[in-house]
């Protein structure tokens, strides 16, 4: 990964989770803690939870940021710009839920994420 995206995330996540995993173990936490911030940012809206809310999404986009910086799209051809795709996509649903979170459009992005972690789960077993 590169240096300065995970720097960025590091800031933003709990201290020493990410410390001496697998590349592999890193990409599987960072789905499955989009996954969860995804719930967190509804449930705030939901509780009218504004800071809590502002915090999810700023932690969800930058997991997006450091999953987008792991692109390879010399290697990774039509992969890597459909997951391009599928991460600007996620970014769009955040920044609208700033100001208001739409339950079908947050339902959609957390059954992709959902898919995403399980498969990335699969990988290396």
């Amino acid at each position: 990964m590169k240096a300065a995206a995970l720097a960025a995330y590091q800031k933003v996540d709990r201290a020493g989770l990410m410390e001496g995993a697998s590349p592999l173990g890193l990409v599987r936490y960072l789905f499955e803690d989009l996954g969860s911030l995804l719930y967190r940012v509804e449930d705030a809206a939901k509780r009218g939870a504004r800071e809590e809310k502002g915090e999810a999404i700023a932690r969800a986009l930058s997991i997006l940021h450091v999953l987008q910086s792991t692109l390879d799209f010399d290697n990774g051809g039509e992969i890597a710009l459909n997951l391009q795709q599928l991460y600007e996509w996620l970014r769009g649903v955040l920044v609208r839920s700033i100001r208001a979170v739409d339950p079908d459009t947050m339902a959609q992005a957390r059954r992709v994420v959902g898919n995403l972690t399980e498969a990335w789960q699969q990988i290396g077993k």
